[in-house]
């Protein structure tokens, strides 16, 4: 693909298209039809999950609405209000929409009435303002809220109620991380099966349908993955500027969760990219990233409160640096203790961590998970070996450092002191580099017939698997808040 192609047409010529550009018979169609059916199925689910899903039942999904909120009226980062209080100053009827649903995920017995949702749809959009406690989302930057803020926005102007407003914003919150991962399957086409493998996910969906900056976050992260995977394959950039938007996804998914700074690493390796462009790309993204965590630090940034213990940053790293062999007991106690807990949350825990999803289930998603890595084998390009082993060695220092970033923040910011392992890492923070471990396999690209074969039943287990995905979900959160056992 030539550089100055456009992104549009750098879409329409995916291979996934092969067989209508050159008319061929069904089997060079099949690939298309299947990945066209399980993105449908991928949005049928979506825009379902974000009216099926009770209000304010996503993870901290109330703290997410104040912050789109907050952002809806031109505040693009929330304030410290006090020493241990951090949000800003918000629309008070958030606080009678979402306090009706308080039995139902303080009790997973409880169930999602019509009652609740008649007296939280009493609250409308006042115009009066208090100021309210979020911390953990008033440090977030407000490009992926940006989407749940329109929808607030016409929510207002429309007179509608907080709760149907809520309702709104996810469903566009959902619509904008859905074009952007169907973007991003369609330009990787079948040199990542992995990548539609890994959005067909419960967890990653659930997100998506709601306003959590982490559905858009989601679906940035395909696209990116998609443009590195194309330059990894034909050793080239896909489409005009692609360097450009993939410097601007990567910068905008750091600043939105730091620890994914790392991938940062990648621009530095990518083929057939000029070397000054390469190191602008890398430190762009480490700029806006330091620039953005400097400004929540010294605006928002405040110790997290916990009712059992409070952190402590300066005397965990002291604990640290008087026997760094601590860093291997913990990552070794915290990996054997709740590695199992991590694997299930990235596959599916939805709700307030309260939905789970069948155990069958898991089995399923982890051979369609490793059908996507190994599908990606057999798609050899045209990039120099050097080149591909090159991005292969970075990325995987990339991953590598943005779990250990992961493990690091919430170690310092939500550990006990001196703890022997690390608290609050949910499952769903590897969601994003899951989905920039798809570049891996076309890098690797091992030829011959058996590995054609191999891609041709990956893609047709991967994309397959959304349409088991939809029912599973809607059927688990229907039995969690609607169905009486």
């Amino acid at each position: 693909m030539a550089a100055e192609a456009s992104f549009l047409h750098a879409l329409s010529q995916s291979d996934l298209f092969d067989g209508f550009h050159r008319r061929q018979g069904l089997d060079g169609l099949l690939p298309g039809l299947l990945t066209v059916a399980g993105l449908a199925a991928l949005w049928f689910t979506v825009c379902l999950m974000t009216l099926v899903m009770p209000p304010f039942q996503n993870p901290d999904e109330p703290a997410h609405f104040l912050r789109a909120e907050q952002i809806s009226r031109g505040h693009p980062i929330g304030y410290r209000y006090s020493e241990f209080r951090s949000g800003g100053a918000t629309e008070i009827g958030i606080r009678a929409a979402y306090g009706p649903f308080s039995p139902v995920f303080s009790n997973r017995e409880n169930k999602f009435t019509s009652g609740m949702l008649a007296q939280a749809g009493m609250a409308h959009w006042s115009g009066e303002l208090v100021e309210q406690h979020f911390p953990n989302t008033a440090v977030y930057p407000p490009f992926f809220y940006l989407p749940s803020a329109i929808g607030i926005l016409i929510g207002k102007a429309a007179g509608l109620s907080i709760v149907d407003t809520l309702y709104l914003s996810r469903l566009l919150s959902g619509l904008c991380s859905m074009a952007l991962g169907t973007a991003g399957t369609l330009l990787a086409g079948r040199a990542a099966p992995l990548l539609l493998a890994v959005l067909a996910l419960p967890m990653g969906l659930s997100l998506m349908a709601s306003v959590s900056q982490d559905g858009p976050m989601i679906g940035l992260a395909a696209l990116a993955a998609a443009i590195s995977v194309r330059m990894v394959q034909n050793g080239a950039p896909p489409f005009r500027h692609a360097v450009a938007v993939l410097t601007l996804a990567l910068a905008l998914i750091a600043t939105a969760r730091p620890p994914y700074a790392a991938f940062a690493l990648l621009p530095l390796v990518l083929p057939g990219v000029a070397p000054a462009a390469r190191r602008l790309s890398a430190l762009t993204i480490f700029g806006l990233t330091a620039a953005w965590a400097g400004l929540a630090a010294v605006m928002a940034q405040v110790v997290m409160e916990r009712s059992d213990v409070m952190p402590d940053a300066v005397l965990q790293v002291r604990l640290l640096l008087d026997d760094p062999y601590r860093i291997v007991s913990v990552a070794f106690a915290t990996l054997s203790g709740r590695g199992f807990g991590y694997l299930n949350e990235f596959v599916g825990q939805l709700g307030w961590l309260d939905v789970g999803i069948p155990r069958w289930f898991h089995k399923l998603a982890w051979i369609v998970l490793a059908a996507g890595l190994l599908g990606g084998l057999s798609q050899a390009g045209r990039c120099p070996q050097n080149s591909r082993w090159s991005w292969i060695a970075v990325a995987i220092i990339a991953l590598g450092g943005s779990a250990a970033g992961i493990f690091g923040i919430q170690y310092l910011t939500w550990t006990a002191p001196g703890d022997v392992m690390v608290d609050g890492v949910q499952g769903r923070y590897f969601l994003v580099p899951a989905l920039l471990l798809a570049t891996l396999p076309p890098a690797v690209a091992i030829s011959g017939d058996r590995t054609t074969g191999l891609a041709r039943l990956s893609w047709l287990v991967v994309t397959a698997f959304p349409l088991v995905t939809s029912p599973v979900m809607v059927w688990q959160v229907l039995s969690r808040y609607y169905l009486q056992s």
